[in-house]
């Protein structure tokens, strides 16, 4: 497997994940990844998985993560509603969702004590997390984040919770389950419950699926130094080549 990071010299010095897989649902959803999915995939599985150490820790966390915010996205989108991935996984990501950003903004108006200074400075580290800071926080925690999102943005990580579309501590879990009945518990792991709701809990196994681009897309991105060949990218300012 190639890699899909790409660091390049130009007025700043930066990285990112180009991704290069779709979303696809049997309710006919079809979505590309681009770079900001990615990223905010990335941000979000840092954030609500516990590092290696923590007892709740499981080496699917990541996945478990990602997998949930993806079938989420395809819940909506199949029932209707028009909104891209990144408003999807902000709106339900508690560190990244912009009314739990602030001590003026609603949810934090509704539960301060959830909004103290030091829960309202990491959730701005989370929302402002690049991909140098999640590859340092994976060093730090053991963990394995970025690797994981790379895989996910290629198509090629295996769906590990089939039909969750929902993830929360079992606290909120518990009261989630008892005011929707229909809804179904898919795992218990990671400090967290992963559940499904409906029509969620109807789907086949594969309903759900990142499948990897085929082809060779060619982009110019000359105003950052770059020619994305999809399968690597070519610099022109240091006249070499990167997969």
């Amino acid at each position: 497997m190639s890699t899909v990071y790409h660091c390049w010299i130009g007025a700043i010095l930066a990285c990112v994940i180009q991704p290069s897989a779709v979303i696809t649902s049997k309710d006919g959803l079809e979505h590309t990844l681009t770079a900001e999915d990615a990223l905010w995939a990335a941000r979000a599985a840092s954030w609500e998985s516990y590092g290696a150490k923590h007892p709740s820790s499981t080496p699917t966390d990541a996945q478990d993560v990602l997998w949930a915010l993806t079938q989420r996205y395809a819940r909506w989108r199949g029932q209707g509603k028009d909104f891209d991935f990144v408003h999807s996984t902000r709106t339900f990501s508690q560190p990244l969702s912009p009314k739990w950003a602030s001590k003026d903004a609603s949810g934090c108006r509704a539960r301060p004590d959830l909004c103290t200074d030091t829960i309202l400075a990491r959730r701005r580290e989370a929302q402002n997390a690049t991909w140098e800071d999640l590859k340092r926080r994976d060093a730090e925690r053991g963990t394995r984040v970025v690797e994981t999102v790379e895989r996910w943005a290629r198509g090629q990580l295996p769906n590990s919770l089939p039909r969750a579309t929902n993830f929360a501590q079992p606290g909120v879990s518990k009261s989630h389950m008892e005011k929707n009945p229909t809804s179904e518990v898919i795992a218990k792991r990671g400090g967290h419950w992963y559940i499904s709701d409906y029509p969620a809990t109807k789907w086949d196994d594969d309903h759900v699926q990142v499948i990897p681009l085929t082809g060779s897309s060619v982009t110019l991105a000359l105003k950052r130094g770059v020619i994305d060949f999809r399968d690597g990218f070519f610099d022109v300012l240091t006249l070499k080549w990167w997969t």
